[in-house]
C-alpha cells in the first residue's frame, strides 16, 4: 500500500496579489489530509472519501465531482500506468473550512500517483509541484499555488509564481485560526477582484509590499514589525470588499483581546477563515447563541513544520 499524506495550509498574506507576480506568504497547518493506493490486478480504478464513491476504468476517466482534482490527476498519469487501483482520502479537517483541503488533496494524490508509477515523489520537488499546479489550473481555471507550494514544504513558505520561488523560512510564529461560518469558492472570489483590475492595482502592489516587510519581520523574529504588515494586508483587502459582516465582527473581538498582535483574513475573501497572530487569552468562539447560529469556531491548529510526507 502507497500511504501519503499532506497539511492543511493557511494564507498569510499576500492574497490576490500574488497572482499578479507579487510574493506572498503562505503556511502548512498540523491537521493532514491522507491518500491511500492499493494496486488492483485489473483495470478498475475506485475512489473513496468522505465526499462519496466513484469507479472507472483507465481508460473510461471522467473529470466530475467530487474528485475533479483526483480524477484531473490521474488523466496525468493515465498513459504511465498499466493496472487500476484503490484510492482512499482520509482527512483529519473538513473541506468547508478553507484550510486548503484541494491543495492538500492534490499534493498527497499527486505524491501517492508519482510512487505508483515507479518513481520517488520526494525526489523532485519542484515537479511534483508542477504536476499539482497543472491539475488545479485545469479543474479551477485560475489559481496562485501557493497553498500547494505550503502543503509540499511545510512550515511558513515566501512564495512568488514566476519565476517559480518556494522559499521556506526559518522561523515559528503563534496563531489562531477562527472559522467565519462560511467558505466562497476561490475561484468565485478571483473573478470578482479581475473585473476591478485596473483600479486595484496600487492595493496589489501594496500587499506586494506588506509581504516583503512581513519576511523581514520574520526573519528578524520581530512580532511588532510583523503585525503592522498584517494589519496592512488587512486594510488593502478591506478596500478590497472582502470583508462581510461576519469577518468584521471576528476581527473586531480578536483585536479586543489582549493576546492577540493583530487579525487578519486568511484566503481569498468574503468567507473561510481569519487568523490572530499572537494567543487567546480571554476570548472564546462561539461566544454566544448568535455566533454559534452563523458556524463561527475556533479551529484547534497550529502551524506545521511538516510538509508532504511519504509514509512507510
Amino acid at each position: 500500500m502507497i500511504h501519503t499524506s499532506a497539511p492543511a495550509t493557511l494564507m498569510l498574506m499576500g492574497e490576490h496579489a500574488v497572482l499578479r507576480n507579487y510574493p506572498s506568504l503562505v503556511a502548512a497547518a498540523s491537521p493532514r489530509l491522507h491518500v491511500y493506493i492499493t494496486q488492483r490486478n485489473d483495470d478498475i480504478i475506485q475512489i473513496k472519501s468522505s465526499l462519496g464513491n466513484y469507479e472507472c476504468t483507465l481508460n473510461t476517466i471522467e473529470i466530475k465531482p467530487p474528485f475533479t482534482f483526483i480524477l484531473s490527476l490521474i488523466k496525468q498519469f493515465q498513459k504511465k500506468l498499466d493496472h487500476g487501483f484503490n484510492l482512499e482520502v482520509i482527512s483529519e479537517f473538513d473541506a468547508t473550512l478553507g484550510l486548503g483541503s484541494s491543495a492538500a488533496t492534490l499534493m498527497a494524490t499527486a505524491a501517492a500517483l508519482t510512487k505508483l508509477s515507479g518513481k520517488n515523489p520526494l525526489s523532485d520537488p519542484k515537479a511534483l509541484f508542477k504536476i499539482a499546479k497543472k491539475s488545479l489550473i485545469e479543474v479551477q481555471g485560475e489559481g496562485s499555488g501557493a497553498d500547494l507550494a505550503a502543503a509540499l514544504m511545510g512550515g511558513i513558505v515566501y512564495y512568488k509564481i514566476k519565476p517559480l520561488l518556494m522559499e521556506k523560512l526559518p522561523c515559528e510564529i503563534p496563531l489562531v485560526a477562527i472559522y467565519s461560518g462560511s467558505k466562497m469558492p476561490t475561484i468565485e472570489v478571483i473573478k470578482m477582484i479581475n473585473i476591478h483590475e485596473a483600479e486595484y492595482q496600487q492595493y496589489f502592489e501594496d500587499i506586494g509590499k506588506a509581504v516583503t516587510l512581513a519576511k523581514s519581520a520574520l526573519l528578524d523574529n520581530d512580532m511588532a514589525l510583523l503585525s503592522d504588515a498584517l494589519i496592512l494586508n488587512q486594510n488593502l483587502m478591506e478596500q478590497m470588499h472582502l470583508a462581510n459582516a461576519s469577518i468584521t465582527h471576528i476581527i473586531k473581538r480578536l483585536n479586543l483581546d489582549s493576546g492577540i498582535l493583530a487579525a487578519k483574513i486568511s484566503g481569498s475573501g468574503l468567507g473561510d477563515c481569519i487568523i490572530g497572530l499572537g494567543g487567546l487569552n480571554n476570548t472564546h468562539f462561539p461566544e454566544d447563541d448568535f455566533e454559534q447560529s452563523q458556524g463561527i469556531k475556533s479551529l484547534p491548529l497550529t502551524l506545521s513544520p511538516l510538509g508532504l510526507i511519504e509514509h512507510e
